[in-house]
């Protein structure tokens, strides 16, 4: 029976929430869909709501909470973009009518912090960072009041760091400029008795400090492996990694190349020097189309079917909706957590064709410069 129940948006946003509680060894298990995993402490329902209608992700995730709290669940934590895409205000309205919420969206490590209840980005209001460019969830809002308003019927009360949360029921945002004063918040929670909880990765490392989970899970050991990235995000982050790694001597392809001349010889030469990239854009001027999104996420979705198909390597995919194609290529497979190569940058364990194999996953948006240079280094 699951204590905790995290319902996210997106699948690579499921899994840097839930690796937060499995690099500690508490029990995860990541699901599609609205139903919770029952065999774990940690349940992990991604949604993919991210891209829908305000109504539709209102009604799955008011589904899933139905779902969670028929499985006995404790806690529920709605897992938000940390740059606000997506509809937040839609799935804190649904959450709100189980009781009491509290809501904090910081996560200081990526440099994502709310103050006086504005959200920043890098020190900019989030509205004029690289999210408030998104080609498919542009955020409109810095202030957190004003876009939970405009998303979903709720009227949020913004608190300084260090004030308590109020008894009455209601949606209450917690600014926080660090992770000292989100593990106060965090001490607040279980000192208040708030089961209704909201925020990214950076909360969920600082509740599963304090919410006394049995930790009794080992994780797998594999050995040196070599590495094949394949990357669907144009983010200006992810391009970034892109160019460091092929500026460190990684050899890149693109997805025609891996097309056109079979993705074997991309696994042949990751054998052979280590680690391999194979990407649909490496730059401003290889982005195309934002409508042809999901058909090359379903395209490079396939290349990664075909290589854990006939190879063991470590695989390592960027973009939340190419890790999605990938899911939907390889029909039976399920994804669990392990540890964090760095923050936001997921080691998981791939149950594929009846064997584990090493498995790695990162938001487009996350991830320092050399992130790919440091998964490689991992499977080393």
């Amino acid at each position: 029976m699951p204590r905790l129940v995290v319902l996210a948006d997106d699948m690579t946003g499921a899994l840097d929430t839930g690796v937060q509680f499995a690099k500690d060894g508490i029990s995860t298990k990541v699901t599609v869909g609205t139903v919770p995993a029952a065999d774990c402490t940690v349940a992990v329902c991604d949604m993919e709501t991210r891209h829908v209608a305000p109504r539709d992700a209102y009604a799955a995730t008011a589904e899933a909470i139905k779902n969670s709290l028929a499985a006995g669940a404790e806690y529920l934590y709605v897992k938000t973009d940390s740059g606000l895409r997506g509809n937040i205000g839609a799935q804190l309205e649904a959450l709100a009518e189980c009781g009491k919420v509290f809501f904090a969206p910081s996560f200081p490590k990526n440099k994502r912090l709310t103050i006086d209840g504005v959200h920043l980005i890098d020190g900019v209001p989030v509205s004029q960072s690289l999210f408030g460019k998104d080609s498919l969830n542009p955020v409109k809002f810095d202030k957190l009041t004003d876009l939970l308003a405009d998303n979903g019927n709720v009227k949020a009360v913004s608190l300084k760091a260090g004030s308590p949360i109020p008894a009455e029921n209601g949606v209450y945002v917690g600014d926080a400029k660090d992770d000292e004063e989100l593990a106060d918040w965090a001490d607040e929670i279980v000192k208040s008795g708030v089961k209704c909880l909201s925020g990214c990765a950076g909360f969920a490392n600082q509740l599963q400090k304090k919410l006394g989970f049995e930790k009794s899970k080992a994780h797998e050991k594999y050995p040196s492996l070599p590495l094949l990235v394949v990357c669907g995000s144009i983010s200006p982050v992810s391009l970034e990694q892109l160019r460091t790694a092929k500026e460190a001597g990684i050899a890149c392809f693109t997805l025609e190349d891996a097309e056109k001349n079979g993705v074997g010889k991309m696994v042949e030469t990751a054998e052979k020097e280590g680690a391999a990239i194979i990407a649909s854009a490496y730059g401003d001027g290889d982005i195309g189309d934002p409508s042809e999104a999901a058909a090359i996420a379903k395209r490079l979705g396939k290349l990664v079917q075909e290589v854990e198909d006939e190879k063991y390597m470590a695989v390592m995919v960027i973009g939340g909706d190419t890790l999605m194609g990938a899911i939907g290529a390889m029909s039976g497979c399920s994804i669990e957590p392990s540890v964090e190569v760095e923050s936001g940058v997921v080691a998981c364990h791939l149950s594929y064709k009846g064997k584990f194999r090493p498995f790695v996953t990162k938001s487009g948006s996350f991830g320092s410069p050399k992130a790919i240079l440091n998964v490689r280094d991992h499977f080393k």
